[in-house]
C-alpha cells in the first residue's frame, strides 16, 4: 500500500476508503441492471455466503497482525531492559579502556534504537546504524582479553551471556517484520474487498429499503475492516504503531548516570574508573 495513505489523517483515510466503496457499490448496481435479468436480482443466499467467506481471511489476518504487534512490543521491552542489564554488567570489567569503550558503544546503540530504528522499519528496512552499533558492542567484547583472575573470567562469561541474550531478543523481534506489509496479503484483502462491495451493490439493485440498508451496512463494515487491516499492516508509521518508549526511558536513566560520572568533555572522572556493582544482579 502506498505510504501516502498512511500520511493521511485517520478520518480522511477512512473516509477515502468509504468513498471508494460507495463507488464500487454503484458499479455493482449498474452491472446488475445491465447484465442480469430482473428475476436474477435476488442474490440473498449468494451474497450471505460470499460475505461470510470473505470475513474469515480478513479476521484471520487482522488477528495475526495484532498478535505480531503485541509480540514485537513485548520483545522491544525485553530488549530495552536487557540492554540496560548489559550496560551495568560492563561495570564488572576492571580494564578502564574496555569498560569505557563498551559504555559508549552501548549508549550509541540505545540512542539509535530510541531515535532511528522506527524510521528505518517504517520504510521496510533494518536500521543500519543500529546494526553497526550492535556490532561495535560485540567487537569490543571479543577484543577484551580477561585476566587470569577468576573474577574477570566470571565477568567475561556474564557479559558474553548478556550480549548473546540481547542478540537473540533482537533477532526474534526483527523476525516478525516478514509478517507485515505483505504484497500477497494486501492484494488478497483488496481483491476480497472489491468483490464484497460489488456484490453489495448487486444485492441492492432492486432498490428495496432493507436491501439498501444492508448494502450500506456492508460498505461500512468492510471499509472499516479494510482500514483496520491496512493500519495494522504498517505498525511503524500508522495509528497502531509499535512502542519503543522503553528504549527512550532506559536511555534517560543510563545517560543520567553516565554524564554524572563524566566531565564536560565526556571524559570519565576518577571515581567512575573503578568497577561498580551491577544493580540488576542478584
Amino acid at each position: 500500500m502506498s505510504s501516502m495513505f498512511y500520511e493521511l489523517p485517520v478520518f480522511v483515510s477512512l473516509l477515502l476508503i468509504i468513498v471508494i466503496a460507495v463507488a464500487l457499490a454503484g458499479i455493482g448496481r449498474l452491472i446488475a441492471f445491465k447484465y442480469m435479468k430482473k428475476e436474477q436480482h435476488n442474490l440473498n443466499n449468494l451474497a450471505l455466503l460470499v460475505w461470510a467467506f470473505i470475513w474469515f481471511p480478513l479476521i484471520a489476518l487482522i488477528a495475526n497482525n495484532l498478535h505480531d504487534i503485541q509480540r514485537m512490543n513485548d520483545l522491544s521491552i525485553e530488549e530495552a531492559n536487557q540492554a540496560k542489564v548489559f550496560f551495568y554488567d560492563i561495570q564488572l570489567i576492571n580494564d578502564s579502556k574496555t569498560r569505557e569503550r563498551l559504555k559508549i558503544a552501548t549508549i550509541e546503540y540505545i540512542n539509535n534504537m530510541a531515535e532511528k530504528e522506527q524510521q528505518y522499519l517504517a520504510l521496510g528496512s533494518e536500521c543500519v546504524e543500529c546494526s553497526q552499533a550492535f556490532n561495535n558492542m560485540s567487537q569490543a567484547i571479543y577484543d577484551f582479553l580477561p585476566g587470569e583472575a577468576n573474577s574477570q573470567q566470571w565477568a567475561n562469561n556474564r557479559i558474553m551471556e548478556s550480549i548473546l541474550k540481547l542478540d537473540n531478543l533482537r533477532k526474534l523481534r526483527l523476525a516478525h517484520l516478514a509478517n507485515f506489509d505483505s504484497t500477497f496479503s494486501v492484494s488478497l484483502i483488496l481483491l476480497l474487498f472489491i468483490v464484497a462491495i460489488l456484490l453489495s451493490g448487486m444485492y441492492a439493485s432492486d432498490l428495496r429499503f432493507i436491501k439498501n440498508f444492508v448494502c450500506g451496512l456492508m460498505i461500512l463494515l468492510f471499509s472499516g475492516g479494510l482500514w483496520f487491516y491496512l493500519q495494522l499492516d504498517r505498525p511503524f508509521n500508522s495509528v497502531f504503531s509499535i512502542d519503543n518508549s522503553q528504549f527512550k526511558t532506559i536511555r534517560q536513566e543510563i545517560q543520567r548516570g553516565f554524564f554524572f560520572s563524566h566531565d564536560l568533555d565526556g571524559n570519565p572522572t576518577k571515581s567512575s574508573l573503578a568497577p561498580q556493582q551491577n544493580p540488576n544482579y542478584d
